[in-house]
Order: structure tokens, then C-alpha cells, then sequence
């Protein structure tokens, strides 16, 4: 358990919470005091006991523990699929120049590293779209490590697409109170429906390269546009932690 209270500290202890409470539940020691405590004269036969006894712990863990859950994950179903930011982003030449490596980095995941992407049956296709998205140059560094680098350079209508992505996702922050730890689902439910973002994304992808349009379906891209923002979302997360602190810290449970 980590020393300092914080995200990981409190995540955890809701996980250690969650374990001990199901142990107690499958330990059976919660039915033999219900019975001498609740029901010692029933006459009702024990099956109908323990289900009594079941069914009325659940409702007192539910109402205890996940009675927020409910609530925000109502409100997280919610998510408007017609937003559209009001206004693009705007960063320094450092910032940018960070944005603009993970955007490059997301594209090379998903050609070379995502084993979703790679097992799609269209992927061949799939990645001679994403290829075009995009410049893959090899650096050597023969004088130290002698090791190559990929870097990939995204084309710049890709990276204005993921401005306005960005934009929407500090405009969706403004949930947070709300929304409190639940607010990355939020955002993630957010993107996953909005109409406007989805047709964007598809635009872009069918006219970089028009040879192969013709092999895609719909269903294919909008599964090429869920692995970039679930990917984006996860290698963004470090980012966002300074802009709110309700997103859990890296390695708990977050995304």
C-alpha cells in the first residue's frame, strides 16, 4: 500500500475494500450470523433463509458503497453525440511539438503494435490507410547505441483532427465535479458517439488514399476510430492529470 494518500493510495484501498468484502460474502460466516441475529425462530426452510440473507446484504452493499456509481454512470450514459468544440486549441511550440509525437506515436501503435488492429480481417487494408496518414523516417544513431529510431510524422490534416479532438476532451474536463472519478469514462463514451468527430475521422481516412475506399465498410472504420481514441486516451492520461486531479494515476484502475 503506497505511503503518501493520494489517487493510487485511495484506489487501492477500494480494491482491498472490494476483496475483503467478497471473501466475507463466499466465507458463508455472514449467514450464520444473520441467523442468530435476524431470523433465530423462522420457521422458512434454509434455502429460503439464505436467499432472504443474499439479497438484503447486496442491497446494503449497493446502497453503501456503489450508490454514487449509479448515479454518475447514468449521467455518463448521457454523453451528448452531437458536440462540437467551441473552440480549437491553441499551443506553444514545445506543446505542439509534444502533441504532435503522441499523435505520431498513436498512428505507429496502431499499424505495428495493436494486436486488435492486426487481427482485423481488413487489417492489410487498414494499415495501407493508416500508412497514409502519415511519414515513417529511420534515424540511425551509429556513433552511440548504433540502434534505429521510427519516427512517425502525421500529416497535418490528421494532427488538426486530433486539435479538435483535444479541444473537446478540456471542454468535457468541465464535468468533473460532477462526474468525479468517473470522468475519463465520460469523456471515452463522449467520443465513442459523437457523430461529428466519427464522420471527420472517416473523411480523412477515405481520402488519403482512394484506391482503397471501396474495401471499407462503415463498421470498419468506426473500429479504426475507436482504437485511436482508446489509444489516444490511454497515452494522454499522464497529460490531463495536471489539467484534474480525479484521474486516477497511471497503473490503477483509470482506462
Amino acid at each position: 500500500m503506497p505511503k503518501q494518500k493520494g489517487n493510487l493510495w485511495t484506489t487501492m484501498w477500494i480494491s482491498y475494500l472490494e476483496t475483503c468484502l467478497n471473501n466475507y460474502l463466499y466465507s458463508g460466516i455472514w449467514f450464520q450470523q444473520f441467523q442468530k441475529i435476524i431470523i433465530p425462530h423462522s420457521q422458512s426452510s434454509l434455502m429460503t433463509k439464505r436467499l432472504v440473507a443474499y439479497f438484503l446484504i447486496n442491497k446494503v452493499l449497493e446502497e453503501t458503497i456503489r450508490g454514487d456509481y449509479c448515479k454518475n454512470k447514468n449521467i455518463q450514459e448521457q454523453a451528448d453525440p452531437t458536440l462540437i468544440p467551441k473552440t480549437i486549441i491553441t499551443l506553444n511550440q514545445v506543446e505542439a511539438s509534444k502533441f504532435s509525437y503522441i499523435v505520431g506515436w498513436m498512428l505507429f501503435k496502431l499499424i505495428k503494435r495493436d494486436y486488435l488492429m492486426n487481427s482485423h480481417p481488413k487489417f492489410s487494408v487498414i494499415c495501407i490507410l493508416l500508412r497514409s496518414l502519415c511519414t515513417e523516417k529511420v534515424e540511425y544513431d551509429v556513433l552511440e547505441t548504433k540502434l534505429q529510431t521510427t519516427i512517425i510524422i502525421s500529416r497535418s490534416e490528421f494532427v488538426q483532427f486530433m486539435y479538435r479532438l483535444e479541444s473537446l476532451v478540456i471542454e468535457l474536463f468541465e464535468k468533473h465535479n460532477e462526474l468525479g472519478s468517473n470522468i475519463l469514462r465520460y469523456v471515452e463514451n463522449s467520443f465513442l458517439t459523437n457523430l461529428h468527430l466519427n464522420q471527420t475521422f472517416i473523411q480523412i481516412l477515405k481520402s488519403s488514399n482512394g484506391e482503397n475506399n471501396s474495401e471499407l465498410e462503415n463498421e470498419d472504420c468506426k473500429f479504426i476510430y475507436e482504437r485511436c481514441v482508446l489509444i489516444y486516451m490511454k497515452s494522454r492520461q499522464k497529460t490531463w492529470r495536471s489539467v484534474n486531479n480525479y484521474i486516477p494515476k497511471k497503473g490503477t484502475a483509470s482506462l
